[in-house]
């Protein structure tokens, strides 16, 4: 038996025993992967992964009077009785409308124009500069059991500038007023694009029916947040607009249907103006 040991056997053992220790105190490194990015839910109009419907809109922060509110909006509306109406000779609406060019957004859950400032209405001497108008397929309020195939709504804002008054227009197929032209043709497809035209030239009173008479009540704004404290005036005589028209806003992704169900009324009292 040989018990000899090469002497060319202790480098290898050296390097051997050297690399150990050095492994054994060396610090180590946990890398933790990264959680998965977390999509933010939106509101829309229907429930999906993605979006909270509007039974769901009170699930999103900020949006708790959508469901605890008891002057919401929309409603259904009514010109007699059983409907909680009361008809009476109410103060007119005096709207001073003037022109504005052409500013559209795609906001996701409506094309909305943006008008330039010097509009207003007038109701009880105090003025309501006009902000936007936009839309909603179909209407979003009921008339007489009817729900119209879309609705206007045309937002004003009083001295703190923030939206107080909303005057509704129902839109019905069956006219040609070249005033929806620019506001419902070639319309912005996704998100967030705008269209800005300085060459066109909208006449917002052209916008209007002649008879003024209008139905009023308290509620909200019909989006979240949903906030209440806006005073409501929808005009019982529908605008006619063209097929064309009508077309344009509906094939636009996702504007198809954009209309909050109907609200309690919770015992409000909806006022219905007698004359023009």
């Amino acid at each position: 038996m040989n018990s000899r040991v090469s002497l060319g056997a202790f480098p290898v053992l050296a390097s051997a025993l050297f690399f150990s220790a050095c492994s054994s105190n060396a610090p180590t490194t946990s890398v933790t992967p990264a959680p998965p990015a977390v999509q933010e839910r939106n509101w829309g109009y229907v429930a999906n992964a993605e979006t909270a419907g509007p039974s769901d809109w009170v699930s999103l922060p900020g949006n708790a009077a959508c469901a605890a509110g008891k002057k919401q909006s929309p409603v259904d509306l009514a010109t007699r009785a059983p409907f909680p109406v009361e008809a009476k000779d109410l103060p007119n609406l005096v709207f001073r409308y003037g022109t504005t060019k052409l500013h559209l957004v795609n906001k996701g859950h409506t094309v909305q124009a943006d008008v330039e400032k010097g509009s207003t209405v007038e109701i009880d001497g105090a003025a309501w500069a006009l902000l936007q108008l936009h839309f909603h397929a179909p209407s979003e309020h009921s008339l007489d059991g009817l729900h119209y195939p879309m609705e206007m709504h045309l937002v004003h804002a009083g001295p703190d500038g923030k939206p107080g008054l909303v005057v509704g227009v129902f839109l019905v197929q069956g006219g040609d007023n070249p005033a929806f032209t620019p506001l419902l043709s070639d319309l912005p497809k996704v998100k967030g694009a705008r269209k800005d035209d300085s060459s066109v030239t909208v006449d917002l009173a052209k916008l209007l029916p002649e008879n003024r008479a209008y139905l009023a009540y308290d509620g909200s704004l019909t989006t979240p947040p949903c906030t209440e404290g806006i005073r409501w005036y929808v005009l019982q005589s529908p605008m006619g607009i063209t097929g064309e028209q009508l077309g344009a806003f509906v094939t636009v992704p996702g504007m198809n249907t954009t209309n909050r169900p109907v609200q309690p009324l919770a015992g409000r009292k909806v006022l219905l103006d007698t004359t023009p």
